[in-house]
């Protein structure tokens, strides 16, 4: 009897595949060159071939750069500066190399010695291409870096290079009217962010295994708590870095929670493991000594946060702090699954979870009779 067997389904399409990064680089720097090159390349007339060639190479560079920009800065948050310079020495080397590749494969099962030589000299052609990368990202100011546009200051300035793009091709008044209101909106906008950054008041707590890490920012200034004593800023950078980047902080600084002696700044300061920030009162329970803590006693406080280590119920926190932000970082009973969440989770407002969000975020604002106002409390999104 001749056996069946099952053939697994071959699919020639993948629609998650939109959002591969590689895939987005690749098409808009095709797209880009298509449509740009063409333009470019017809500004200047050159009539020896060795320097229409190197132009030739320069808007190539330049066409593909200006479709790839906005996903640059979005994803990777810095910018090449010298990348006219380095597809002017790497694109040569890239044609030579995919040339002699072609032939190895052909010439040296015929002829092995030659095959031998061009291998030698294929090697070549690619340690030439490595060294002129590394020679590139040495030179100064070779990559602008800490870029972190909001999404909508990207979309602006997109839509306003895609509108000046329009207006030089096609010479259309309405392209460049839109450019030019596209442009003054998107300065509009950043002086508002400007402004945004420098009165903001924020707790963040994130969502970090068997660790607690707390953002307090005032303006562009942040305080980290950590319940890590071996923590730095460099151990903790995947965390802060994008934070300060969106953010605009300018100055930070890492404090463990541990380490009372020094809570005590002109921002914060620290009474019986009580914080104080800017009027906002907060309390951190890191440890499992706290568990036989008296609620019904318990000082008022604007916001609790459960670390993972911690053995508390948020249902009984809540039950004797009614008015107080709850975050909890133990991982939800039932994760993975939402229908088994706690209804607690789900109903309050005010009674958050790091692990279903990743971070959770709270606003304040202070007053001038010492009350604070709690603007909002939820997941945080940038």
């Amino acid at each position: 009897m001749r056996s069946l067997r099952v053939c697994r389904p071959r699919y020639f399409f993948y629609p998650s595949l939109v959002y591969d990064v590689g895939f987005q680089l690749s098409y808009a720097a095709v797209f880009s060159f298509v449509f740009f090159h063409p333009f470019i390349y017809g500004l200047f007339y050159f009539k020896y071939w060795i320097p229409d060639q190197i132009w030739g190479l320069l808007t190539v560079s330049l066409a593909a750069q200006i479709g790839t920009i906005p996903f640059l800065l979005h994803y990777f948050h810095q910018f090449p500066t010298w990348f006219l310079l380095a597809n002017l020495m790497v694109i040569p080397l890239v044609s030579v190399i995919l040339y002699l590749a072609c032939i190895v494969f052909v010439v040296a099962p015929i002829i092995p010695f030659l095959g031998v030589l061009l291998t030698k000299i294929l090697d070549w052609a690619g340690q030439a291409m490595l060294f002129s990368v590394h020679f590139i990202e040495r030179l100064p100011y070779s990559v602008l870096d800490g870029l972190y546009p909001s999404d909508f200051m990207l979309f602006l300035v997109v839509l306003s290079a895609i509108l000046i793009s329009l207006f030089i091709v096609y010479k259309s008044p309405k392209s460049l009217t839109g450019a030019l209101v596209s442009v003054i909106i998107l300065l509009i906008f950043n002086n508002l962010s400007v402004y945004q950054k420098l009165s903001r008041k924020e707790v963040v707590v994130f969502n970090l295994p068997g660790k607690t890490l707390v953002a307090l920012t005032k303006g562009r200034e942040t305080i980290w708590l950590t319940s890590d004593k071996s923590s730095t800023i460099d151990k903790l950078k995947y965390y802060t870095k994008p934070y300060e980047g969106f953010r605009g902080i300018k100055k930070s600084s890492i404090i463990c929670l541990s380490d009372f002696s020094r809570l005590i700044t002109n921002k914060l300061f620290e009474k019986k493991n009580f914080l104080n920030f800017d009027g906002l009162s907060l309390c951190v329970i890191i440890n499992r000594k706290f568990s036989s803590i008296e609620w019904e006693q318990f000082p008022r406080t604007d916001l609790i946060i459960l670390s993972e280590k911690s053995s508390q119920d948020p249902g009984k926190v809540r039950k004797n702090l009614p008015s107080a932000v709850i975050i909890d970082s133990n991982t939800p009973v039932g994760a993975g699954n939402e229908n088994q969440l706690p209804m607690i989770t789900l109903n309050d407002l005010k009674m958050l979870n790091t692990t279903l969000g990743g971070a959770v975020q709270i606003k304040f604002r202070p007053e001038e009779d010492g009350e604070k106002i709690i603007l909002s409390c939820g997941y945080f999104n940038r």
